[in-house]
């Protein structure tokens, strides 16, 4: 029989493999959508802007 602190050691470690895996689904869909709202607006991800291209700022 395993003790109580194994069991934890074992949840804990499934909790983070978990944390993990929805973290790095969550980027490929944000990477997804991104690429095609970029697409539906014919901007290209290789402009040299520094990602700012198209961005609004305020103008005195």
């Amino acid at each position: 029989m395993t003790s109580w602190t194994e069991w934890d050691m074992t949840a804990c470690e499934r909790a983070m493999i978990y944390q993990h895996a929805t973290s790095e689904a969550r980027r490929a869909i944000a990477d997804a959508l991104n690429d095609k709202v970029n697409a539906r607006r014919g901007r290209d991800d290789d402009e040299d802007d520094g990602g700012l291209g198209g961005a609004l700022v305020p103008v005195a």
